[in-house]
C-alpha cells in the first residue's frame, strides 16, 4: 500500500476511533459529512464523500489522486508562482488517474514535476557571457545524425513564430510535435537550467576565436587589429583550432611588412613569384634559399661581430660571399675566440688565451686551456709596480724578454721598472714561478731570482702532487711573502728552511 493510501486510511480510521460508540451510524452516514467538514475546501471527492465510512475504507484500492482534492490543493500551494513554481511545474493531468495504492506513486509524482527555471526567468546576470549569441538568440543549425544522437537536448524547432521547443526526446526520438524542418541552436538564457551546460558545451565549440576575444573577453576589434593570433584565427571555430592548417596563414599576418624587413620580403617575392600579401607559410616550405646571400637578409652594418663569427665558421673572407646554404655546413669549431670576445675583463684564463699569437678557436679551446702555463694565466697578477700593493719591500727587476725577475736593491722605491711581490699573489707565486736552490739567499730564504714556471693548468688536475711539492719545497720566507703563512716573527734561520724541513723540526 502506498504512503498516500496509508495516510488516507489512517485518517479514515481515526474518524472511526473518534466516533467511539457511534460506529454503526458511521457505516451509514456519508463520509463527506465528516471529512469535508474540516475545511472550506473539500478533502475528498464525491466518489468517496457519498459512501459510508466502512464502505469507503473497503474500496480504498479503487481511489485515485483525483478522488482526494486535498492532494491537489496541497500541491497547488507548494507550486505557487511565488514558491516552487519559480523553478518547477507540476503536470497534474499525469497524476489524477494514479491510484492511491499504486506502489510507484512516488516515482510517478517525481516524473510529473518538470524543471522550468531559466536564466532569464531567474534574472541571473550573465556578465560577459550575455554578449555571446548563444545567450541572445536562436540560430539555424543543420546537425548531423551523429550530433543528434549524441546531443538530443541541444536542438530545437520553431513551434510558431518566435516560439521554440525541443525537437528530440532524451532517447533521440522526435518529439510528438516535430516531424521535419529547420533546426535551431537555442538561446541558452531561455532553456531550462538543467539543459544549459549540455547546450553550452555543444555551442561553445562553434564559437569563433574572434567572438571569444571580442564579445566574451571584451576586446574591441580595433585594439586587436595588430594582434597576430587574432588576425590568423579570428574566423576559426574553437573546435577547429586543434586541426587548423597553419600553411594557409599569410606571412604578412605573422610578420608585418615594414621598412625594416623590406629586403626579406623582396627576396621572398623573387623566390615565390607572388606579391608579399599573398605569400603564405605553406609557400615557405617549398623555397630553396641556399644560394641567397645572407647579407640580403641581414646587413653587415651593425652586425660586424656576428659576421666575424660567420666568416670563421664558413671559411669566407668577405661577408658578402656567405650564402644561406653555407650555414648548413658551417663549423662552429673554427670560430676564433677573438671573434667572440674583444677583451676578457678580469678573467685571467681568457686574457691568456686572447693574447696567444696563434688565434685560439672554439674547437681547440679545451686543448688550449689545458696547455696554458700557470705563468701565462697568473704571472701578471703575482707581481706589481704599485708600491701600496706590495707584500714586502723586496725589489725586483723584470727581464721583459724572458719574464725572469731578479732581486735588485739598487732599484728606486717606486716606478714602472720596480716590481714587488703583490700582497694578493697567494699560492700563484709558488705555482706560476720557480725558484732554484742556487737562487735562494741561504741567510733568510729570500728568492733572488723568479723564473716563469712551465707547469700547465692541466697539471693541476692530472698531477695534484705537484702542488703539494711546490708548497712543501717552498721556503718559509716565500710562503710568508705569498701570504700563505702569517709572519710570526720567525728568525731568518727558520725562514730559510723549506716548509717540509720546518715541519720535520716540530717534535
Amino acid at each position: 500500500m502506498g504512503k498516500v493510501a496509508a495516510f488516507f486510511l489512517g485518517m479514515l480510521t481515526g474518524v472511526v476511533v473518534l466516533a467511539g460508540g457511534g460506529a454503526i451510524a458511521l457505516a451509514v452516514i456519508p463520509t463527506g459529512t465528516y471529512l469535508n467538514a474540516f475545511s472550506k475546501d473539500p478533502l475528498v471527492g464525491d466518489n468517496i464523500a457519498k459512501k459510508g465510512l466502512f464502505s469507503a475504507i473497503q474500496d480504498i484500492n479503487t481511489y485515485t489522486i483525483d478522488d482526494v482534492p486535498a492532494i491537489k490543493t496541497a500541491l497547488d500551494r507548494i507550486f505557487t508562482p511565488e514558491g516552487m513554481g519559480k523553478y518547477v511545474s507540476l503536470d497534474y493531468e499525469a497524476l489524477r488517474t494514479v491510484k492511491l495504492t499504486d506502489p510507484q506513486i512516488g516515482e510517478k509524482l517525481s516524473a510529473a514535476i518538470k524543471v522550468t527555471a531559466t536564466i532569464q526567468s531567474l534574472g541571473v546576470n550573465l556578465g560577459n557571457f550575455g554578449n555571446l549569441d548563444m545567450f541572445k538568440s536562436y540560430r539555424a543549425y543543420n546537425p548531423t545524425p551523429e550530433e543528434i544522437t549524441a546531443n538530443p537536448a541541444v536542438f530545437y524547432y520553431e513551434v510558431s513564430t518566435g516560439q521554440y521547443a525541443r525537437a528530440y526526446n532524451d532517447d533521440g526520438t522526435k518529439v510528438a510535435g516535430y516531424t521535419s524542418g529547420q533546426l535551431y541552436l537555442p538561446n541558452l538564457s531561455q532553456v531550462v537550467v538543467t539543459e544549459i551546460f549540455q547546450g553550452l558545451s555543444f555551442q561553445i565549440q562553434d564559437l569563433t576565436f574572434g567572438d571569444l576575444a571580442t564579445k566574451f573577453l571584451g576586446n574591441s576589434e580595433a585594439s586587436l587589429a595588430n594582434n597576430t593570433i587574432y588576425k590568423l584565427v579570428k574566423d576559426t571555430k574553437l573546435k577547429d583550432l586543434a586541426t587548423i592548417d597553419s600553411s594557409t596563414f599569410k606571412l604578412v599576418d605573422v610578420v608585418a611588412k615594414t621598412a625594416t624587413n623590406t629586403d626579406l620580403y623582396n627576396l621572398l617575392e623573387d623566390l615565390t613569384g607572388l606579391p608579399a600579401e599573398q605569400i603564405t607559410l605553406g609557400h615557405l616550405s617549398n623555397l630553396n634559399v641556399s644560394n641567397a646571400k645572407l647579407t640580403s637578409l641581414l646587413p653587415e652594418a651593425d652586425n660586424e661581430k656576428l659576421y666575424a663569427v660567420l666568416k670563421d665558421m664558413t671559411g669566407q673572407i668577405s661577408a658578402s660571399t656567405i650564402t644561406v646554404g653555407m650555414l648548413k655546413t658551417a663549423n662552429i669549431d673554427n670560430v676564433k675566440l677573438s671573434s667572440i670576445l674583444e677583451n676578457a675583463g678580469d678573467n685571467a684564463i681568457l686574457s691568456a688565451l686572447l693574447s696567444k699569437e696563434t688565434p685560439v678557436t672554439v674547437g681547440g679551446l679545451g686543448a688550449a686551456i689545458n696547455d696554458l702555463s700557470l705563468y701565462e694565466v697568473y704571472g701578471d697578477t703575482v707581481f706589481t709596480t704599485t708600491y701600496a700593493d706590495r707584500a714586502n719591500d723586496d725589489k725586483y727587476a723584470l727581464d721583459s724578454n724572458t719574464g725572469v725577475l731578479t732581486y735588485d736593491t739598487s732599484l728606486p722605491v717606486s716606478g714602472d721598472s720596480t716590481f714587488y711581490v703583490s700582497k694578493k699573489a697567494g699560492v700563484w707565486l709558488l705555482l706560476s714561478y720557480t725558484v732554484q736552490d742556487e737562487d735562494i739567499d741561504p741567510a733568510n730564504g729570500r728568492a733572488k731570482v723568479f723564473r716563469p714556471s712551465s707547469a700547465s693548468l692541466s697539471s693541476l688536475q692530472s698531477d695534484s702532487g705537484s702542488i703539494a711539492s711546490s708548497i712543501g719545497d717552498a721556503r718559509i720566507y716565500q710562503l710568508i711573502t705569498a701570504g700563505v703563512l702569517e709572519d710570526g716573527g720567525y728568525p731568518d734561520s727558520v725562514k730559510a728552511k723549506t716548509l717540509s724541513e720546518a715541519i720535520s723540526l716540530i717534535p
